[in-house]
């Protein structure tokens, strides 16, 4: 059976669409089969199903799969580490219900359930008709690369909206453009995170708890911890807002009416084993001061987190 070359930062589900192109497959059920094993199987659109199949089918070990070709990676970093195993074990077995529960991901909140996301300047670029990984993960709306706003597809669950990957890049939903400033925000959260994606998986030294201990050390060189030890949650929150804007937090769903029982205070007092990627960045970046910091790393170079934030 012929199976088309992956290419880099290609995600997975782009690649089971391809195969069916380039098989020349009649049948939508017929790829389903050839790459699932299950007439009715489909590929998801987010972390990936049937991995040992596909894993067999192309000759790819599963944690190269995982590690390359999907976005989850990204939450070694804001997910403590037993959860996260725990997330990759589910991730194997294709229990995204448990997945989805070791992550702490709740469809409609970050979450978007069923969607793919493009860069048209990324797809007119490329030779080969395929989706970017990074593209893919939850809460990123601007290209890293062009600076594009996102066009974003909601797939359907009938087998044959799954593989039509030529229909679903000329057909994206309507979406307005970003006011100024939440684009020049998204963009640069956009390119941290296509950079911690890659440090995540080639860095074995980054992790949740290293992230949150120098979050909390710079609170407390910020003067935002008392003599006793407790954080000032009111002046961090409002901090926030007043950094992000209103308008901001409420378009990244992080928005939060006071100061007790958000994702933020849960996050700091150890009450939440972790943090939506999106909102962790957004957290790092309060600190960082100068995002640039972010965007110079090469995955080339060890360079962990605590030289970053240490940088400030």
């Amino acid at each position: 059976m012929f199976m088309p070359v992956i290419n880099p930062n290609e995600h997975i589900y782009s690649l089971g669409a391809r195969y069916h192109i380039l098989s020349a497959n009649q049948s939508h059920r017929q790829t389903s089969h050839d790459l699932m094993d299950n007439n009715r199987g489909i590929p998801s659109t987010k972390f990936g199903t049937g991995l040992h199949n596909l894993s067999r089918k192309f000759d790819i070990e599963i944690d190269y799969l995982i590690d390359n070709h999907t976005y989850f990676p990204i939450y070694k970093l804001f997910t403590d580490s037993s959860n996260y195993e725990e997330a990759k074990t589910a991730l194997i077995a294709g229990d995204i219900q448990s997945l989805m529960r070791y992550l702490g991901l709740v469809s409609g909140e970050i979450f978007e359930t069923n969607t793919i996301g493009y860069c048209r300047s990324c797809v007119e670029e490329s030779e080969v008709l395929l989706l970017q990984n990074d593209h893919q993960i939850p809460g990123i709306n601007i290209c890293y690369k062009h600076g594009d706003l996102l066009q974003k597809k909601t797939v359907g669950f009938k087998v044959r909206e799954y593989f039509n990957l030529y229909e679903l890049l000329t057909s994206a939903d309507s979406r307005p453009c970003l006011e100024r400033e939440i684009h020049e925000i998204d963009q640069q959260i956009a390119a941290v995170a296509h950079n911690l994606i890659n440090l995540s998986k080639s860095d074995s030294v980054l992790c949740y708890e290293l992230m949150r201990e120098k979050v909390l050390s710079k609170l407390m060189a910020l003067k935002y911890v008392s003599s006793t030890g407790k954080v000032k949650q009111r002046k961090l929150h409002t901090d926030f807002v007043k950094h992000y804007s209103k308008e901001y937090l409420i378009h990244a769903k992080s928005m939060f009416n006071n100061h007790e029982d958000t994702w933020l205070s849960k996050f700091l007092i150890g009450k939440s084993k972790r943090i939506h990627p999106i909102r962790g960045i957004m957290l790092i970046l309060l600190f960082s001061g100068i995002y640039r910091n972010f965007v110079i790393i090469s995955v080339f170079q060890r360079i962990h987190l605590i030289t970053i934030l240490d940088r400030v």
